[in-house]
């Protein structure tokens, strides 16, 4: 399978650099979002997006999703959660939501210079980082009571979202987002859930 995976070696000092910077650069051109503000967040962090009333079919969301989903999967752990929030909308795009989609390929593409690089490392163990949000896309009036109203609740998200970064010899290989599968009652349950979920991360 080609990837579009660049590799540089340092000789001096054994890094070894991969990065996608020719084939951010080329499908952000293709895009036309190879220009604009700097950024330096893929998202806005108090962006609140909505599903629009009724179902719709736009192309140029799932061109970008899928384009950054890719990105992400093998070489950008900076905008796992930014995708695999955007994704959830798919079929359901608004203007606001496909305009924080071409956020994502802008900053990609002003960061596309960015590598993940390797270095030998004499810390052997595997280290597992992860950490989780309490219900973030719950409205401020919400209460836990209002768990039991099914009308309350039918069109609001609250699972939580979990977050892992995995490390072996000091360098990363393996990262995610997702969310949670249970809607948390407390701020403690979805850590409590991420950790039972750590075994499967690392296996």
């Amino acid at each position: 399978m080609y990837i579009r995976i660049e590799i540089e070696i340092d000789s001096t000092t054994g890094h070894l650099n991969l990065s996608q910077a020719k084939y951010i650069s080329k499908v952000a051109t293709l895009l036309k979002l190879n220009e604009g503000k700097q950024l330096t967040t893929p998202m806005d962090s108090n962006i609140q997006l909505k599903k629009t009333d009724s179902p719709n079919d736009n192309s140029e969301f799932r061109t970008i999703i899928g384009i950054l989903l890719f990105i992400s999967h093998f070489m950008r752990p900076d905008i796992s959660h930014s995708i695999a929030y955007l994704a959830r909308f798919t079929g359901w795009v608004s203007n606001e939501t496909l305009k924080a989609a071409q956020r994502v390929v802008k900053y990609v593409y002003q960061t596309k210079d960015q590598a993940i690089s390797f270095t030998s490392s004499s810390q052997q163990e595997l280290q597992v980082f992860i950490d989780t949000s309490f219900a973030p896309n719950v409205d401020s009036k919400f209460k836990l009571e209002d768990i039991g109203d099914a009308e309350k609740i039918r069109n609001m998200d609250l699972y939580s979202i979990s977050g892992y970064a995995v490390y072996h010899f000091g360098n990363i290989i393996a990262w995610g987002s997702m969310k949670q599968k249970l809607i948390a009652l407390s701020s403690t349950q979805p850590q409590k859930y991420l950790q039972s979920a750590k075994t499967w991360i690392v296996s």
